[in-house]
């Protein structure tokens, strides 16, 4: 079973490596790294590449596992984030079709960091695409996995950037190129509004 580190609105290559299991792992054990995608996505504004971090609680203890980070709701994140994909995406082609499958995320509070991403995973997999996937949890910590299964790196800031040279990210329309071209594995609702249900099969050609 391959295993992934948590993801807020996971990148466009991070859904493309689960689309052909029938079950996949999200790491819940780890001690929570900062500054990484795990708690921020990349969309495409009228400015060009817009980066969103979804704010967490910061605790005196350095060692926390990530099942255990709190969301910070003592600024409007969730207006000012929904507000920012309305202002992106609104005229993308099918905005208003996938949208509410989102929206109510935004309209009410999550505590934890890792059942917020869990839902949004599975909003995803099996709401929008009907890949019909189950989510697991991982119960202890290991290092590594055998049999290239550990893609927990795919959330780190570095490997997020390097994926964007290592991978063929075949052209799809996008509301802003004409303005600032085309934007590669952004968040995976970038795709979504843009390419409706062909986004599956766009998914496919990256494996």
């Amino acid at each position: 079973m391959k295993v992934f580190a948590t993801s807020y609105f996971p990148s466009v290559y991070y859904i493309s490596r689960m689309v052909l299991d029938n079950c996949v792992a999200i790491e819940a054990m780890e001690n929570y790294p900062k500054q990484t995608l795990r708690n921020r996505c990349f969309i495409y504004s009228a400015n060009g590449l817009l980066g969103l971090t979804l704010p967490v609680c910061k605790k005196n203890n350095p060692l926390q596992y990530t099942k255990d980070i709190l969301i910070d709701y003592s600024m409007p994140w969730q207006r000012s984030h929904w507000r920012a994909f309305v202002s992106a995406y609104n005229s993308a082609p099918f905005f208003l079709h996938y949208s509410p499958f989102f929206e109510p995320l935004f309209k009410r509070k999550t505590d934890y960091l890792f059942d917020f991403n869990n839902e949004l995973l599975d909003i995803v997999l099996n709401r929008v695409f009907k890949f019909g996937i189950r989510i697991e949890n991982t119960t202890d910590f290991q290092l590594k996995y055998e049999n290239n299964e550990d893609l927990r790196y795919l959330c780190n800031i570095k490997n997020y950037k390097q994926q964007c040279s290592d991978v063929n990210f075949r052209e799809y329309y996008q509301v802003f190129a004409d303005k600032f071209g085309f934007k590669q594995n952004l968040c995976i609702a970038d795709l979504i509004f843009n390419e409706g249900i062909a986004a599956k099969d766009y998914l496919k050609t990256l494996i």
